[in-house]
């Protein structure tokens, strides 16, 4: 069984949670098969840190100045697939779906959707070109829209490779919602797939001297202007602003902790890319804060075991979510896209939730955020039976996908 695993997004830690626990349960459960992960034009030194080292894995990353003349001619065979015969780096590239008895569309988030990847689907659709077994796997998708032709186009490309595939998994309520409005059967309702894995592992003395004895809570916010409900809303002085009142209130409720940062986002080399930036940021603006920010070269595996021992989390990253639910952490998220209030729906904790998309439209929702904040600080709680659920279906979500790869042999 051969398993060639596309678009895993990455620069992310959450996204690399993810990819980890989807690798090593294939690897744990379907032992027969042969995981093959294929990047185009990545950072080798980004792919590096999500592997996971097994001798039934194996990561092929194509880094080369050539590799993006031959993504166009990867897009025109679509329509004339004799072009996929002549440039030698296109058959390089297609002999990986070729060798693959199915291809699996890692999780992560709306590429197929709000962020409109064409990347995305193309990766999908040479799978179909070549009639080889499509598995969409745990993705968020939406919201999709019928104007400009380019957005319809897009649509269109969606509903026809969601309609084509063996296994479609999504990972929240509002995808679920969407699919469905689109006309897709057979949809497998299920949450992050993080939720498969537990790591545990050795937090780093550096980290851990850092911490020091003092207890302390998780803080990752999010400068929010990189995204479409955002922009053009709020400069980044006024993001860091806000999050300085968040950290007031945190430090209201919970006196002598110290407050770490936990970046999600990293080599992407800019600020609106790399979560460091504005975490430093925020630290320099809030200098008598107990801040501790973190550097964001550690893995989801030690974040993930940091989140374990805090008093609590305070984040405007979905991951970041994810991370305390899978660790039984008290938290409050607050909510910047569908898939962060779908998952809290489902798992019952939408009161742990504020939703902050009309953030930086006035003054007074930003203080009513805030106000809401200190609010409900005192009442969070753990919730092991939403830490149950949540793995529980994520397993589930699991179990049916390792079954229909097992169909493909029959």
């Amino acid at each position: 069984m051969n398993i060639l695993i596309v678009n895993q997004p990455l620069n992310n830690r959450g996204d690399e949670s993810a990819h980890r626990a989807l690798v090593r349960s294939i690897v744990k459960y379907i032992p027969e098969a042969r995981v093959r992960v294929l990047f185009m034009g990545a950072n080798p030194d980004t792919v590096k840190q999500f592997m996971v080292k097994d001798k039934n894995v194996q990561y092929s990353c194509k880094q080369h100045k050539h590799w993006l003349k031959a993504s166009g001619f990867l897009r025109h065979g679509l329509k004339h697939s004799l072009l996929w015969h002549v440039h030698p780096y296109v058959i390089q590239y297609l002999d990986n779906y070729r060798w693959a008895d199915a291809v699996v569309c890692a999780p992560g988030g709306i590429c197929m959707g709000g962020f409109m990847s064409w990347g995305h689907e193309y990766e999908l659709m040479f799978a179909m070109k070549l009639h080889k077994p499509v598995f969409y796997y745990g993705r968020s998708i939406g919201p999709f829209w019928n104007e400009p032709a380019d957005k319809k186009l897009f649509k269109d490309q969606a509903i026809r490779i969601l309609k084509y595939s063996s296994y479609v998994s999504l990972r929240e309520a509002e995808s679920v919602r969407i699919a469905k409005e689109l006309g897709i059967k057979d949809i497998v309702e299920t949450v992050d797939t993080a939720f498969l894995d537990y790591p545990e592992v050795e937090v780093p003395q550096e980290i851990r001297k850092r911490i020091g004895n003092d207890p302390y809570v998780v803080f990752v916010p999010n400068l929010l202007i990189w995204h479409y409900f955002y922009k053009d809303k709020a400069t980044k002085e006024q993001v860091v602003d806000f999050w300085g009142k968040i950290i007031d209130v945190i430090n209201k409720h919970y006196p002598g902790h110290k407050l770490v940062m936990l970046p999600q986002t990293f080599n992407y080399g800019t600020y609106e890319g790399d979560d460091i930036h504005l975490f430093r940021d925020i630290e320099k603006a809030n200098p008598s804060s107990n801040l501790v920010v973190i550097d964001d070269s550690y893995s989801s595996d030690i974040q993930q075991t940091i989140i374990r021992s805090a008093k609590a989390m305070f984040g405007a990253r979905y991951h970041s979510v994810v991370f305390a639910v899978n660790n039984n952490v008290p938290f409050v998220a607050f909510s910047y896209e569908h898939k962060i209030s779908g998952l809290l729906e489902e798992l019952g904790l939408q009161h742990e939730m504020i939703d902050i998309k009309d953030l930086f439209t006035n003054n007074d929702f930003n203080n009513s955020v805030i106000a809401k904040f200190d609010k409900m600080l005192p009442t969070i709680h753990r919730s092991p039976e939403a830490q149950k659920k949540a793995k529980n279906k994520a397993k589930q979500a699991f179990d049916i996908f390792a079954t229909k790869l097992g169909q493909l042999k029959l």
